[in-house]
């Protein structure tokens, strides 16, 4: 009688995927064998190696089951077949805080955000809760940029991870409407060459823009001014020439709002 056939081990090797990703190749490790012989010279076939775990399979662990399929050895039994283990991790997915803009005055806008990554066709809706975005500022924060800044909050789903991309917030000068308030009456009235002359006006925030305009205002015939801060709402003007004459106001702006300038008024300058 013959020797008895050595007895080979055939081991499914371990493997690790992304969740949405297709399963890789499946293989598996002879041992077992004798006196320098290898599967390479030894064997012929190929062990026959099977999951269930599908594309679309969530995160976890999931068999990779061995069995003998077409493996043949003239010299070697195959005696034990050990599975191995096919583990599914998470998929990465970035969270962006969108950007968003706003002027002076006007309270914050709602913050959004965009997320990528999503594998298998998916989207936002295979997730629940939403991260938290904050920012430092307020509706009385000067222009500038201020960061967005985005955590998980209650943002889940098992089989993604998160990372997280703080965006922008920029503040804006408010625009502003400046007004000759008394245009009609300087329509309607002269004034004799070298008299002084009040030129009233307004200066309000365009909305959602809000507070108060400092800086000045600077009033002109063409070739005469007067200025006062915004505040006053009036200057005097002396027109040094007779004529009719277009008067203008122009609010220079300040640090939170934008200049503005006023429709022209006309007034008459009389001997």
């Amino acid at each position: 009688r013959g020797a008895p056939s050595a007895v080979l081990t055939v081991t499914a090797d371990n493997k690790t995927r992304g969740y949405g990703v297709a399963n890789p190749a499946l293989t598996a490790t002879l041992s077992g064998f004798i006196a320098g012989d290898n599967a390479g010279n030894s064997t012929t076939g190929s062990a026959a190696l099977t999951t269930t775990a599908t594309i679309a399979s969530p995160v976890g662990s999931y068999p990779i089951t061995v069995a003998i399929g077409s493996l043949a050895s003239a010299n070697y039994t195959f005696g034990t077949f050990t599975n191995g283990t096919l583990t599914i991790t998470a998929a990465p997915l970035v969270v962006t805080a969108d950007n968003k803009s706003r002027v002076f005055g006007a309270a914050n806008p709602a913050f959004t955000f965009t997320v990528t990554g999503f594998t298998n066709g998916e989207g936002t809706s295979v997730l629940t809760g939403s991260p938290t975005m904050t920012t430092t500022a307020t509706a009385t924060s000067a222009p500038g940029n201020y960061p967005i800044t985005i955590t998980a909050g209650t943002l889940a789903n098992s089989n993604y991870t998160f990372s997280f991309v703080n965006g922008t917030l920029t503040v804006s000068q408010a625009a502003t409407t400046t007004v000759i308030t008394n245009a009609a009456a300087l329509a309607a009235n002269a004034t004799p060459v070298g008299q002084a002359y009040a030129v009233n006006w307004s200066v309000t925030p365009v909305a959602p823009g809000a507070g108060t305009p400092t800086g000045t205002v600077l009033v002109s015939d063409g070739a005469n001014t007067c200025s006062a801060a915004v505040g006053t709402g009036t200057c005097s003007l002396t027109s040094t020439t007779v004529g009719a004459k277009t008067i203008t106001a122009v609010y220079s702006g300040d640090a939170n709002f934008a200049g503005s300038s006023a429709t022209a008024a006309t007034h008459t300058v009389v001997i």
